[in-house]
């Protein structure tokens, strides 16, 4: 008999797609590690292509990229992350969110203090001109929705405004490798006086090898750092900032 993934499509090293999504789609955007091989796109495929609620499925090899259009009233993205897991892939989702009610940089940070410390957050960037933040997070540890509560629990009002944002808005996540090794690390900071502080620290330590991502808070006295341990560490970051004349102490320690 004739098989049911015999209509299974894609093209090695471009953008596939199985067949046009219907209006009512919705589609998530999943970045697994590295994919090396044919094969392998065609195991997951049709792994993918098997689930219930699934319509298409668009591939961007190079950049291990697969976009999924599903029914969401049929199946959740959870479902369709922990079925990747499941083939041995670590997962990585994006969302973008609309936030309304931001008024300074203050807003800005303090959103993404809270949010990038979360489990299962392993990027965020909040535009204040935009009203938007962009999400990268770990399906199986968080979902977009519980994600939208958070940043409304701090006051604001949110939207969802795609789980499958533009090539443009994805640029870094797309040269971005899923790394387990990836480390955060919160440093107490004592001395900042004004949000010229922040933006000095956040500046000056964002430049640094290894260094991620950083969110400073004037509020809390603390910093969240996302770096590569392979290129950097906690103490040297802590350093860093104490030369810059303010006192710093690891979290914990």
């Amino acid at each position: 008999g004739r098989s049911r993934f015999e209509n299974l499509a894609y093209e090695y090293g471009s953008q596939t797609e199985l067949c046009p999504p219907p209006k009512a789609a919705s589609r998530a955007s999943f970045k697994l590690q590295r994919i090396s091989s044919e094969h392998e796109v065609h195991i997951i495929q049709t792994r993918i292509c098997s689930l219930n609620g699934i319509i298409a499925v668009t591939w961007s090899v190079p950049n291990s990229l697969a976009k999924v259009d599903y029914d969401a009233s049929v199946i959740p993205t959870k479902e369709i992350a922990l079925e990747l897991q499941t083939l041995g892939y670590s997962v990585e989702s994006v969302v973008q969110i609309r936030v309304d009610g931001m008024h300074c940089q203050s807003c800005v940070r303090s959103i993404q203090g809270q949010i990038g410390e979360l489990q299962g957050v392993s990027h965020i960037q909040v535009s204040l001109q935009d009203k938007a933040a962009l999400i990268v997070f770990q399906p199986l540890l968080v979902t977009h929705e519980e994600l939208r509560d958070k940043i409304e629990d701090m006051g604001f009002d949110t939207a969802l405004l795609s789980e499958d944002p533009s090539v443009e808005d994805l640029s870094f996540w797309q040269k971005k490798e899923v790394d387990a090794s990836t480390q955060t690390v919160t440093i107490l900071i004592g001395g900042m006086t004004c949000s010229s502080c922040v933006q000095t620290i956040e500046g000056r330590i964002s430049q640094m090898t290894g260094v991620q991502f950083i969110a400073v808070s004037l509020e809390a006295e603390k910093g969240t750092i996302t770096f590569d341990p392979y290129l950097t560490e906690p103490e040297k970051l802590r350093a860093a900032i104490e030369d810059m004349g303010f006192d710093a102490s690891l979290k914990g320690r």
